[in-house]
């Protein structure tokens, strides 16, 4: 799966390179070199930071997409955020791509269950709604990340709610932040 994700146009640099497998205790393993740590060893608060690496990982995770491909476990453990070139942006290597499955799989239902993470599921993965599975349970999960790391804490079931309201921490003070940042996380959350 890897190597047909990393075919696609623009897609080369968002996967994980794939050096052998091998079973040892009744588990399938896959031998890679990924480059720098996992998102979830990152400590940054920084608000730009943050949000440069959420659109970042958007597009890497619009890239498996576009080469028809659902990721499905989407977690800071699961990808690397590392500087680009410009240090303006950020660049994406998602892995652990044990849970990624063709969404042409999806819509023939040829799925009979899905594996993913609790903490940044969507609705549908919990459930085993397979028909409902589609790109934007990816984007579900995106949002989880982002709203882990602006809020310093994963989300709950009554953050999905319609009404639903949150608390921003004194990062977002008026004095530091654009008041359109927290309008703006709000329309997204």
């Amino acid at each position: 799966v890897a190597a047909k994700i990393q075919n696609t146009e623009g897609a080369q640099s968002v996967s994980v390179y794939s050096l052998d497998r091998f079973a040892e205790n009744g588990t399938q393993y896959v031998a890679t070199i990924p480059n720098g740590n996992s998102y979830d060893k990152n400590e940054s608060e920084d608000i730009a930071d943050i949000l440069r690496t959420a659109l970042a990982l958007t597009n890497a995770v619009g890239l498996y997409h576009k080469a028809g491909y659902l990721h499905l476990d989407i977690k800071p453990s699961n990808f690397i955020a590392s500087e680009d070139q410009t240090g303006k942006g950020k660049n994406i290597i998602l892995f652990d791509v044990d849970t990624v499955v063709s969404q042409e799989d999806v819509r023939n239902g040829n799925l009979r269950s899905i594996s993913y993470s609790k903490e940044f599921a969507a609705p549908e993965q919990k459930m085993q709604q397979i028909k409902k599975i589609s790109p934007a349970t990816d984007l579900f999960a995106v949002g989880a990340v982002l709203f882990e790391r602006m809020m310093n804490r994963p989300v709950k079931c009554f953050d999905s709610g319609l009404f639903a309201t949150w608390e921003y921490d004194s990062r977002f003070d008026v004095k530091k932040v654009n008041p359109k940042v927290k309008r703006l996380l709000t329309e997204v959350f």
